[in-house]
């Protein structure tokens, strides 16, 4: 009985004396005690504590050592300026025929020579979005429809990037601009060119356009017949031989970019020009001749050049295409008169005559 008793007493002693050993190691501050709500990581709480060391939960497996060197010590970050800006919108040309087309510039300035964050357009036909930078500038164009009526509206809204709140982000600057669209103009035309051309004849016609916006494209009929057609600014230019004499009736269309259209027409008359030399078919050596040169179906001005052989020739000029020409023969035998003509269209063409240049008259410088 009494082993046994001292087998008891020894177990009791043992468990004293770790039940000691714990509550001093808990009153000597091994374990950290903490009460309220709070981060377990960083120690902070929303709660609040009462005495020196009170009770309460305990961090299993958190050891809150004393330390000698507190490691090093970062400073807390700057706050974060607020980003400002000043934006601008135009929109170029502020008045604008239907179909044609409008450039809309944004212009951004800030404080921050990082991103700034995403610019929203809406105009009239939708929304377009970008990133926009300090200092930067977007663009775009808008095709502005041939419907098109009265004031059209751009927005831009400029938001702040990086706000951290997607459903409430940071409008930095925002604005406007108007255009006003109006119908496209009614196009002027006129034709400029030769109504009277030769066979063959190198021949231009050209016309000039008046309002609406170009480019313009121009398409060129003769008879019905599409000739030639481009696209280029207000002047088109049609060239063209015609192989036949005759009347034809030339056309010539015009469409603007923005719809506007108009059309004009010209007759033109196609002749083939000839000249007629008259005059006397004999003539006695050293006796002035006359002969005379008309230019038949021309355009004058005219020039006219003749020659006998070689060693006589002269030219002259004439308004409407009669001509007289005076020569003395000085030498005996059978010549050709050779006469050509053109005309200020640049049609040419010839004529000639037989003359006979026979002794000279009893009595005269060189006769008997």
């Amino acid at each position: 009985m009494y082993r046994h008793q001292g087998y008891h007493n020894t177990i009791v002693a043992i468990l004293a004396t770790f039940f000691l050993f714990w509550a001093n190691t808990l009153w000597a501050g091994d374990w950290m005690p903490i009460t309220g709500s709070g981060d377990p990581q960083s120690g902070s709480s929303s709660g609040t504590s009462s005495g020196s060391q009170p009770f309460g939960g305990f961090r299993p497996g958190h050891w809150d050592l004393p330390r000698s060197d507190p490691g090093p010590v970062h400073p807390p970050p700057a706050p974060r300026q607020n980003t400002t800006a000043s934006c601008g919108i135009a929109a170029a040309p502020a008045r604008v025929e239907a179909g044609d087309y409008v450039t809309v510039v944004v212009t951004v300035a800030a404080n921050e020579t990082q991103q700034i964050g995403r610019l929203d357009l809406i105009g009239p036909d939708g929304a377009v979005s970008g990133i926009v930078r300090n200092g930067s500038r977007f663009d775009y164009t808008w095709p502005v429809p041939r419907n098109a009526q009265g004031g059209q509206n751009f927005r831009f809204t400029i938001y702040r990037a990086n706000t951290g709140f997607a459903n409430e982000p940071q409008i930095l600057c925002a604005g406007s601009a108007v255009v006003d669209v109006v119908a496209p103009s009614t196009l002027q035309i006129a034709l400029r060119g030769w109504n009277k051309v030769p066979v063959n004849a190198n021949w231009l016609m050209s016309t000039t356009v008046e309002g609406g916006q170009g480019p313009y494209a121009y398409s060129w009929t003769i008879d019905g017949r599409v000739v030639f057609t481009e696209r280029t600014a207000a002047t088109s230019t049609l060239k063209y031989k015609f192989a036949q004499k005759g009347d034809y009736a030339v056309g010539v269309r015009v469409e603007s970019s923005n719809g506007a259209s108009a059309s004009d027409s010209a007759k033109v008359s196609v002749y083939a020009c000839s000249l007629s030399v008259s005059g006397p078919t004999h003539v006695h050596q050293n006796e002035l001749g006359t002969w005379n040169v008309q230019f038949k179906d021309g355009y004058g001005p005219y020039q006219i050049e003749w020659v006998f052989r070689t060693w006589l020739r002269s030219s002259l000029n004439s308004r409407d295409g009669n001509a007289v020409i005076k020569a003395r023969m000085t030498k005996v035998g059978n010549l050709v008169l050779q006469v050509s003509g053109r005309d200020k269209t640049g049609c040419r063409t010839t004529g000639e005559i037989a003359v006979n240049v026979e002794q000279p008259r009893s009595g005269t410088p060189g006769g008997s």
